[in-house]
């Protein structure tokens, strides 16, 4: 079994976050407001956790001030590999989604490697509601 140093989870994770960002920012709270899957690459065994929270403003938003919780995802990998991680909203969450045309969130995501430290990394950033295509 492969031990993380602690330079390589902190990029795994940046990698991983910076991924989930980009597509909610291309679905938007649209896409938040349901429950969606993405694909996630893990460089060693451990534990994924996923949060989206809500940023009260844009100062809390850029000292990663979080608010409630809006949607949430873990993932628990044997092994270094690539799965599909499930991001479910919250009661709360699909709530303030459905009506946001414009909202302010926290992403968090942790990684704690088998016998290693947790890691955590934040990015902050506003989804906007997108149009939901019929079909």
């Amino acid at each position: 079994m492969e031990v993380l140093n602690p330079a390589d989870g902190q990029a795994a994770v940046a990698v991983a976050l910076g991924d989930l960002a980009s597509e909610l920012k291309v679905g938007g709270t649209t896409m938040l407001a349901r429950t969606f899957s993405s694909e996630l690459e893990a460089k060693a065994a451990g534990n994924y956790v996923f949060g989206v929270y809500a940023a009260s403003n844009a100062v809390a938003a850029a000292q990663k001030h979080v608010g409630p919780l809006l949607a949430s995802g873990r993932k628990a990998f044997a092994a270094a590999g690539k799965a599909v991680i499930r991001i479910k909203p919250t009661a709360k969450g699909r709530r303030v989604l459905k009506r946001a045309k414009s909202l302010r969130v926290v992403i968090r995501t942790t990684f704690t490697p088998v016998g290693g430290r947790r890691v955590v990394s934040e990015r902050a950033l506003t989804l906007k509601a997108k149009k939901r295509r019929r079909g």
